[in-house]
């Protein structure tokens, strides 16, 4: 496997940063201790909730692979992964390693709160989830370490981790997808009706959509004047009031949406949709109930309509394409919450996790974890 360093940056600045660090834990410490607020943590725990504790080498796994989803999530690329980007300043005097630490750090506490409320359970890990371990332990000697533990164990020392750290990093992994499944079921079937129904008023939004298609290529000149032609019309036919009726008799002349003709009951949309145009996502959930709005896409000039959501929706066979997922998504969005609420009782050794910089880790591209 062809393995790509990244470029580190050096000099001056470098050194005065590790200084800095320094000075800051150091003075962390000291005020735990003068407050009378110092907890005493295991041997170099860098946090811990109830029974499940994170050391160092689990810490800085957990640490190096979210810093590389964030920098994916947020378009950071590669190249801008120096100690002088993560510490200028992203918002408000937070500098963009102390506001995406702060990310990782909340995902981590979530994982760890997780396992423990599995371990509540007294259930020990199954041994279909040992032996999952154990094949994805094995994949990684094979694939990442090129059938060598040890050129496994150098690659994780890059990441500050080992490879005991990154099994520890599954087991908990793995509590916590099983807690999911022993409380919602692996697609969601647990949920309660009042559960579902709550997510779907609280997540959904009902809208009918006007689309006038006025950014193709293949469209001639005359084309686009008819379709200009047919805004200008619409423009000020919606100058006055429209009800649900009006709209779909307009909807029937004027959309080049078939959809909107296919879907008579409206379409459904939460900000878990894969509706292809995001701005109407946007607009039909910032919208109010009766409220008629125009906007331009990528692709023209879009009409909404939102409406008022019908009862449970989401029972109804018409509107199944919108809810495929819908059992999964609202158990999952629960039970994230509930963990959340949570992690503000995780302990954090700030001595321990000083010595740990997002700034400075090495983002993690090689070593996947079991359960993303």
């Amino acid at each position: 496997m062809n393995r790509t360093d990244n470029k580190k940056t050096g000099g001056t600045n470098r050194k005065i940063g590790k200084k800095l660090t320094a000075t800051v834990c150091i003075l962390i410490a000291l005020l735990l201790i003068a407050g009378g607020l110092l907890v005493i943590f295991s041997p170099k725990a860098v946090m811990e909730y109830g029974g499940v504790k994170v050391d160092r080498e689990m810490y800085s796994y957990w640490l190096s692979y979210f810093k590389k989803e964030l920098m994916a999530e947020y378009k950071i690329n590669g190249s801008r992964d120096t100690e002088a980007f993560w510490e200028s300043e992203f918002k408000d005097g937070v500098s963009y390693g102390e506001y995406f630490g702060q990310m990782a750090d909340e995902r981590i506490k979530a994982k760890i709160v997780a396992a423990n409320m599995y371990d509540s359970f007294g259930q020990e890990l199954p041994d279909y989830a040992v032996e999952d371990i154990n094949a994805y332990l094995a994949e990684l000697i094979d694939f990442v370490g090129e059938g060598s533990k040890k050129t496994l164990e150098d690659i994780a020392a890059e990441y500050g981790t080992d490879y005991e750290a990154i099994k520890r990093v599954a087991v908990c992994d793995y509590k916590a997808e099983l807690l999911f499944n022993l409380t919602y079921g692996a697609d969601g079937s647990y949920i309660t009706a009042e559960e579902k129904d709550a997510y779907y008023k609280d997540n959904f939004s009902r809208v009918k959509v006007i689309f006038i298609r006025t950014k193709d290529e293949n469209l001639t000149w005359s084309e686009l004047d008819e379709k200009n032609k047919m805004i200008e019309q619409l423009d000020l036919i919606f100058g006055e009031s429209v009800n649900e009726a009006r709209f779909d008799s307009l909807m029937g002349v004027y959309s080049d949406d078939n959809a909107s003709a296919y879907y008579k009951n409206g379409f459904y949309l939460s900000h878990l949709s894969d509706y292809p145009v995001k701005e109407v996502t946007a607009a039909a959930l910032s919208m109010e109930t009766g409220e008629l709005k125009k906007i331009e896409s990528d692709y023209g000039v879009h009409y909404i309509l939102k409406l008022e959501l019908d009862e449970k929706a989401y029972e109804n066979e018409d509107n199944s394409d919108w809810f495929n997922s819908f059992n999964y998504d609202a158990s999952l969005e629960i039970f994230d919450k509930a963990v959340k609420e949570k992690t503000k009782e995780v302990k954090v050794n700030e001595r321990e996790k000083c010595k740990v910089s997002f700034a400075k880790i090495k983002y993690n591209y090689e070593i996947k974890p079991l359960m993303s």
